[in-house]
């Protein structure tokens, strides 16, 4: 590795940002670079003219400029793309730095000198403004965590090389030619902003193609919804406080500085070696602080380190001022002030400027656009009002205008306490892509169902059905007049509904429009359906015409006839099917044991249990679904040991779920006794879903009992269960989930282990990918895990944005994904964190196991080496898939490997000869014989 890439890995800068990375990063320099030179010449010449106290004067003209300069822009920000936005910035500012330099040779007056500083105020918002646009544009929100600081560390290096230059420089060519020298770097800094332009497409879209507003419908916000957003007012806020604290603290700077230092040759010097200084701390807080505090402390905590500090050392000038009034002591004081406030937020700003990413691209360019150009110039003008109140009317000096400062101080910490805890909320806000809303009970009134009524005549199915349904659950007592026209409908689903709620409303009054019905409609189903409704409703004592029905060859109609003269609840009509049902139970036919099931299960009759039980033992598979799906219809506690044991059956395994489902906590104590004699993962694996169908707590329980069963795919199907059963770990739980998610995560470093040995191996790739499966499941899993100690429904949107392929329908962005990884950061404060973020970053596998070392530190093997840790590790952890293929290639391996590791490899294979799993089995004895 060259010395190069060995320091962009040192910078945290993957391969593919670094072409990007390093113009950004030039960018930055000549940024700092055009700022600091410009800034410096309008000090100096200003004060070298003028005094400190016309500096509120020059707050308030900052202001109102810049304010009505950022509402230009912000017009000229819907019609135009940001790219152009950015290149017409900085050409602006090249074309007033020659304007500028050539009204000062023409010496036009006071007031262009007087201007300077309110220019000055101009060029740091724009040159800010542009800057964070842009990286907000080009970086998502993880990008930014590991990124952001990097940048500002471009622009600390460049204030300290041209700051440690400047006395030289002034001396050289004077504070007024500082200006042509900001004209040359702004001239680089255009060129290379076209060059990342062309680099990065993005930024050329304009904002109207972007959603402004609500990320699922697209719509774009109004200026009130904006101002309405709680969280933007936050960042409002913020920044507003953070704008008169800034202020406040630059003029205690400036007044104490032109009170000691009055040449201006020595106090351009001075402003120099004081940006170096406040630079090289910078620097040093971007390298070595900025990204490892963002990653160990988070987004929420940094924000509130700078007024914290701030409040401490202003809080420390005002006691010191109240004891001596030293000039060099306040003097001193003053610089640490302002040191500790400019050092503080150069890297409080790469944490402030992650507050925007959660917000849609265009609002966030938007909002970062009014509050750079608009919000903190505002403050700047109510700073300079307050100021010169405070300093021309009340008289304040250097250490009253402190007094002002610590409540002011005190407002801001609070604000971005409140922040903090916004923060993680609108992140999981970014990531949600749709909003589920529950639906209200319907209560039609008179109109309502007089329109509904009208779609029974309606040509689709779908209308007619659900309108049919509609009335019949709120108003029943005028359905009858409108079913008899249904049973002469076109769609037979239409006919057998209204059969259907015939039936259920008990309506004998519609008999002889079932008769028609039964005798003149072409269908079978229909017939049976109707002749279920006339057995249930007259029996047999009324209608003895049904009695020959019970033999009839359509088996669609005795079937209906059977139904139906059970439900009747009629003496003579139970005797009559219970013979009938013998028959059909005992018949060698395979058709009618189907039958004499489905007769069973539509009549609902838990008592008729008996001859179920016989079916459910069938050794025809047909049979034993037939009565499975019969049992869920008349549950009975007899039927669930049988059910239970139908689970290990492949053919009888999905509908007997269903059947255990239907049996509730009843059919539990089936699932656990099952449970215990269950030698086989699969069936394990089958009861475990059959508990997520009852979604009980007496269900739930029992799952915590067994959840650390030995297969690794059941424990994977336990947790899924309970995440789906809404399971929420209580306090006493966490503890043990925890350690589970620890022990899995130990195991993922593992497997990454092995993918990283077999890398180069060719011979090894099928193990390799086995491996990689296995990696993929356990990601899963982890994330399953993590929904039982938090919200399932958060990690459910984390698992579809970190692993796209869980939801294929989806797209889910990398910005997207970057919120998911964010969310995670923010909701997890156990230790393994970090470990369980590197191995959902999108990084090579070498660097995720290197930054899981911490949690879990693995060895490197050789590929023989590996192989044979495959074969002897525990069970428990691979899945047969992994170790099936392991044994495929030991063979071919151990002819290769040294004479004592083969020996070891031959012994491994003869040890899963004895494995309960097939494919386990088998791949054995095959590599046994291989090796003999």
């Amino acid at each position: 590795m060259t010395f190069p890439q060995r320091l962009w890995v040192l910078l945290n800068v993957r391969e593919a940002e670094i072409p990007l990375v390093r113009l950004v990063l030039l960018l930055a320099a000549l940024f700092g670079a055009t700022r600091l030179l410009e800034s410096t010449a309008a000090y100096a010449l200003f004060l070298e003219r003028l005094d400190a106290q016309h500096l509120p004067l020059v707050y308030i003209g900052s202001s109102l400029v810049t304010t009505g300069v950022s509402l230009l822009y912000l017009r000229l920000e819907k019609r135009y793309s940001l790219a152009q936005l950015l290149v017409g910035q900085l050409a602006l500012l090249l074309m007033t730095l020659v304007g500028y330099r050539l009204g000062l040779a023409l010496n036009a007056g006071d007031w262009l000198i007087f201007s300077l500083p309110i220019y000055d105020g101009v060029v740091t918002v724009f040159l800010f403004m542009a800057f964070w646009n842009l990286l907000g544009r080009i970086f998502n929100l993880q990008q930014g965590k590991r990124l952001f600081g990097l940048f500002g560390a471009g622009q600390e290096i460049a204030n300290i090389l041209v700051g440690c230059a400047l006395p030289l420089l002034v001396q050289m060519v004077g504070a007024i030619n500082l200006l042509w020298c900001a004209l040359l770097t702004g001239a680089g800094a255009l060129t290379l902003l076209i060059a990342i332009i062309r680099l990065a497409p993005a930024v050329s879209q304009t904002d109207q193609t972007e959603s402004g507003g609500d990320e699922t419908t697209g719509q774009t916000t109004s200026t009130r919804q904006w101002l309405a957003d709680p969280y933007i007012i936050l960042l409002l806020s913020l920044y507003i406080c953070f704008g008169l604290a800034d202020f406040f603290v630059d003029n205690i700077f400036y007044a104490r500085v032109e009170g000691v230092l009055v040449d201006p040759a020595q106090l351009a010097g001075f402003l120099g070696i004081f940006a170096a200084a406040v630079s090289s701390l910078s620097l040093a807080g971007h390298l070595f602080f900025s990204s490892y505090a963002l990653r160990r402390f988070g987004v929420c905590t940094i924000i509130r380190l700078a007024p914290l500090l701030l409040l401490l050392v202003t809080g420390l000038y005002v006691f010191s001022g109240l004891l001596t009034p030293a000039i060099w002591l306040l003097w001193g004081l003053a610089v640490a002030m302002n040191l500790v406030r400019q050092v503080t937020d150069a890297f409080d700003n790469t944490a402030v400027n992650l507050l925007f990413q959660p917000l849609p691209a265009a609002l966030r360019t938007r909002t970062q656009s009014a509050i750079d150009g608009m919000i903190y110039p505002a403050a700047a003008g109510v700073a300079g009002l307050l100021l010169l109140f405070l300093t021309e009317y009340l008289q304040f000096n250097a250490l009253q205008l402190a007094y002002a400062l610590l409540p002011l101080t005190l407002v801001w910490f609070i604000i971005t306490w409140a922040l903090g805890r916004a923060y993680p909320q609108r992140v999981q806000q970014a990531l949600r892509r749709r909003l589920i809303r529950g639906h209200t009970d319907f209560k039609p009134d008179r109109a309502t169902i007089e329109v509904i009524q009208q779609h029974l005549d309606s040509p689709h199915p779908g209308a007619v059905l659900y309108a049919l349904d509609l009335l019949a659950t709120h108003t029943s007592a005028e359905v009858q007049p409108l079913l008899p026209p249904l049973l002469h409908h076109p769609i037979m689903e239409v006919r057998l509904a209204a059969i259907a709620q015939i039936e259920a409303l008990g309506l004998v009054e519609l008999r002889p429009a079932l008769a028609e019905c039964r005798a003149a409609d072409p269908d079978a189903a229909v017939q049976g359906a109707a002749l279920r409704a006339l057995a249930m409703l007259v029996g047999l004592d009324d209608d003895d015409s049904l009695h020959a029905e019970l033999t009839a060859a359509n088996p669609q109609t005795r079937q209906g006839v059977m139904v139906g003269l059970l439900r009747s609840g009629e003496l003579a009509g139970i005797l009559a099917v219970g013979a009938q049902l013998a028959q059909l139970v005992n018949s060698p036919a395979i058709a009618d044991r189907i039958l004499a099931a489905q007769v069973l299960g539509e009549s609902g009759l838990a008592s008729f249990y008996r001859p179920l039980l016989g079916l459910l033992r069938d050794p025809e598979p047909a049979v034993r679904r037939a009565a499975l799906t019969a049992a869920a219809q008349m549950p009975h506690p007899k039927l669930w040991p049988v059910a239970a044991a139908a689970l290990g059956d492949s053919a009888t395994r999905a509908v007997a779920q269903r059947a255990l489902a239907a049996g509730g906590d009843e059919a539990l104590l089936a699932i656990t006794n099952g449970w215990r004699t269950a030698a086989d993962p699969m069936l394990r694996k089958a009861l475990a879903r059959a508990c997520g169908r009852l979604r009980s707590p007496a269900a739930v329980t029992f799952l915590l009992t067994v959840l650390d069963d030995e297969d690794v795919g059941v424990r994977g199907q336990i947790v899924l269960v309970l995440t789906q059963c809404g399971y929420r770990a209580e306090t006493a739980a966490r503890t043990r989930l925890a350690e589970a998610i620890h022990c899995e995560l130990t195991h993922a470093a593992w497997t990454l282990a092995a993918i990283v040995d077999l890398t180069n191996a060719p011979d090894l790739t099928l193990v390799r990918e086995a491996l990689a499966s296995s990696l993929h499941q356990q990601q899963i899993r982890l994330l399953q895990w993590l929904a039982l100690l938090y919200e399932p429904a958060v990690m459910r949107r984390v698992r579809d944005a970190v692993l796209p392929d869980m939801a294929p329908l989806a797209v889910y962005s990398k910005e997207q994904r970057a919120y998911a990884l964010e969310t995670l950061d923010l909701l997890i404060k156990e230790t393994f964190k970090s470990a369980l973020l590197a191995l959902y970053d999108d990084l090579p596998a070498p660097n995720k196991l290197a930054r899981m070392a911490t949690l879990a530190p693995q060895q490197a093997l050789t590929p023989a080496a590996r192989l044979y840790d495959i074969l002897t590790r525990p069970a428990k952890w691979l899945t047969p898939w992994l170790l099936a293929t392991a044994l495929y290639k030991a063979p071919s391996i151990a002819p290769c490997a040294p004479s004592a590791l083969a020996t070891e490899l031959r012994a491994a294979v003869h040890l899963h000869r004895s494995a309960p799993d097939c494919l386990i089995h088998e791949s054995a004895v095959w590599a046994a014989q291989q090796l003999a």
